[in-house]
């Protein structure tokens, strides 16, 4: 799987910048900097990887990069400039430019270097990025939205065919469980303890509607209350519910699987278990690793404490965090990896990030003290 991918003068990240993917690799940072292009940047990548598409990059695909060719490049400069790409894992490395056509409506390669070795490519020669001599580049992802989705009706009837994805929307996180309650597969079992050791005691179980229509339910229950539909719910379980179910979905190739916002509708206390079970999900299988953008504190905390605890097989050198940020002189973002020790401990950490709370206290004392001396 691709481990490594530098990029230039593409989205709002003028100069270079690298993107190390380690088995949980975390993405943090203010609004509008450039975090979700990063996020949705290895998800273009694969898809011009695969073979499939006549052009280098694909404006076509189901996780949006853009809606035209233009707004790839650094300030929209398609006719000045060119987007570069450095692409490796243990055995290959391609380095690709692209620059815009003469009327600025499209994009083709400029040059093509293939493990130091400077191909002459027209793009008729490749397909997508993809050439002959390829032999391991590749990526498997899964790319989840911040905004998860679930069943309008309640229920799943259409349950057929092979689910590798939990998809964008999350919606085949529930496919899935209603075919793992169809083959009584154990990991239904498993999926429901997660929440119910974590959701304070509430369950999830899958029913079958009726004899004669082959649906499934979603209910949860608890010792006291039983079978409320997953509607009648509140938003935290039903958007946590697909992730949960893709960390212990089984893969059969290196899979990044990638979370916009985790956390979204959960209380902050929730957060560190979400990240835990990302961790124990890497553990159980090396083959599922984790792109991931958050604005949690907590979940950051969880995976330095993490790293900290001696009985647990996972180290700093499992984790990349990185801040992204957006220079104003500059007028340019950047990514900032930020290191961490053996003992969870960041080594530098941006004075700006997760200390909304501190200013806030000074604001309360602040305002206190005014109201005090305006009494008196």
């Amino acid at each position: 799987m691709i481990s490594k991918i530098r990029f230039k003068n593409f989205k709002l990240f003028k100069n270079w910048q690298e993107l190390e993917i380690k088995p949980i690799t975390i993405l943090i940072g203010k609004n509008n900097t450039g975090k979700s292009a990063i996020l949705k940047l290895p998800t273009m990548i694969s898809e011009s990887l695969k073979g499939e598409i006549a052009e280098p990059i694909s404006l076509n695909s189901k996780v949006s990069i853009g809606k035209k060719y233009e707004e790839l490049f650094y300030n929209k400069e398609i006719l000045a400039d060119t987007v570069d790409f450095e692409i490796s894992d243990e055995k290959e490395k391609l380095s690709i430019s692209i620059k815009g056509n003469n009327r600025g409506d499209n994009i083709e390669i400029k040059s093509y270097i293939l493990n130091d070795e400077d191909i002459k490519v027209n793009q008729s020669d490749l397909k997508g990025f993809k050439h002959s001599k390829i032999k391991s580049l590749k990526l498997v992802f899964d790319y989840i939205d911040a905004f998860r989705e679930f069943p309008k009706e309640g229920y799943i009837t259409d349950i057929n065919g092979k689910i590798d994805t939990i998809g964008i929307s999350g919606l085949n996180a529930f496919k899935l469980l209603a075919q793992y309650r169809k083959e009584n597969n154990p990991l239904i079992s498993t999926i429901s303890k997660w929440f119910e050791s974590n959701f304070e005691g509430w369950k999830i179980e899958i029913k079958e509607i009726a004899a004669s229509i082959e649906g499934f339910d979603f209910v949860l229950s608890n010792q006291k209350i039983k079978n409320i539909n997953i509607l009648n719910t509140g938003s935290g379980i039903r958007q946590v519910l697909p992730l949960i179910v893709r960390s212990y979905m089984p893969v059969e190739d290196e899979t990044l699987i990638i979370i916009e916002e985790p956390e979204s509708h959960l209380h902050p206390a929730a957060h560190g278990n979400l990240a835990q079970r990302f961790v124990e999900s890497f553990l159980e299988n090396a083959s599922k690793k984790y792109l991931i953008e958050t604005h949690s504190k907590n979940f950051i905390l969880r995976l330095q404490a993490l790293i900290a605890d001696p009985k647990v097989n996972f180290s700093n050198k499992d984790v990349a965090v990185y801040y992204v940020d957006y220079i104003e002189d500059e007028q340019a973002s950047i990514l900032e990896r930020l290191e961490l020790d053996e003992f969870g401990e960041f080594t530098k950490w941006p004075e700006e990030i997760f200390n909304e709370s501190y200013r806030e206290l000074l604001l309360l004392k602040q305002n206190q003290s005014d109201r005090d001396d305006s009494i008196n």
